[in-house]
């Protein structure tokens, strides 16, 4: 097994665990778990988000980002919703970075699935401390 397959399985087998213990939890959806993430990738394009909201610009590490969040009701999307405790939230996440050095621009799209409220205050703030957790895999 692909090792990277493997810690989407652990990562989704705790989240589960963790949701039927009544904790919450937020898992990003990778490219190796292509049913799930192009399923609701598709889904997505058709669906009006609860929330949007946009930080940024910021300037740190010689890169200036301005990342878009859009919170989506993920019971409205997603198909086995007790799998996932009767909770999802779908949080997409889109940076748009400009390397100060070069002038060289990219984007990235990240989803991610939560049992917390899609009401919850600052998620974008908590997908960012979710991100410096998965760099020290790395």
């Amino acid at each position: 097994m692909n090792p990277l397959d493997q810690e989407n399985l652990i990562g989704a087998y705790a989240a589960n665990c963790t949701a039927k213990k009544g904790g919450d939890f937020l898992v990003e959806l990778k490219v190796n778990q292509p049913s799930l993430r192009y399923g609701i990738e598709d889904k997505l394009k058709l669906h009006v988000p609860l929330y949007s909201y946009t930080e940024g610009p910021e300037l740190g590490h010689g890169r200036i980002e301005t990342r878009t969040y859009r919170i989506h009701d993920g019971l409205d999307i997603i198909a086995d919703k007790d799998k996932w405790g009767g909770r999802m939230t779908i949080i997409e996440c889109e940076a748009d970075t400009v390397r100060k050095s070069t002038g060289a621009h990219t984007h990235e799209r990240r989803l991610y699935v939560s049992s917390l409220p899609t009401d919850t205050p600052l998620l974008g703030a908590i997908v960012r401390n979710h991100w410096s957790v998965e760099s020290m895999h790395w």
